[in-house]
């Protein structure tokens, strides 16, 4: 196996998430995705097609960007639920004993269970606020010429 460096690194994982939907679409067994939604409406439905065109490129690149997008937020997100936790622990045990009262310790809570875990959700909420995972303001910008007199 060849060691790859850089942008080589960056291009054989786009192109993983491309590849996979085009082999699924071949064989009639794709989930619906991004990617394959794309590769249906652009018609490279073709395995052995390569990239070519820029609608290609830009559904590899585009996949490639959601994907960084969604698990750096899940890093920052549990990044940051985890100081809280290091930092308020009675925070954490008050939480484990909500989870233990209303799941029990023979399962993990799911989405049936929401409803009745208010403080789990009150952290949840707060972790989302505490360090927001998007830009919340506008970028600054100059509207005319700006020159610089030193």
């Amino acid at each position: 196996m060849e060691k790859l460096y850089g942008a080589d690194v960056a291009l054989s994982l786009s192109l993983k998430p491309y590849r996979f939907a085009r082999r699924q679409i071949a064989a009639n067994g794709h989930q619906q995705s991004y990617v394959s939604k794309l590769i249906r409406k652009f018609g490279s439905e073709n395995e052995t097609s390569t990239l070519i065109t820029d609608d290609e490129e830009a559904i590899v690149w585009t996949a490639a960007s959601l994907y960084g997008a969604v698990t750096n937020t899940t890093v920052i997100t549990l990044s940051v639920f985890t100081l809280a936790m290091v930092m308020f622990p009675h925070v954490q045990h008050k939480a484990q004993e909500e989870i233990d009262r209303v799941v029990g310790t023979d399962r993990l809570p799911n989405f049936d269970d929401r409803d009745r875990l208010p403080y789990i959700s009150a952290i949840v909420k707060e972790t989302l606020g505490w360090w927001p995972i998007a830009p919340m303001g506008f970028r600054h910008a100059v509207d005319g010429g700006l020159v610089h007199k030193p």
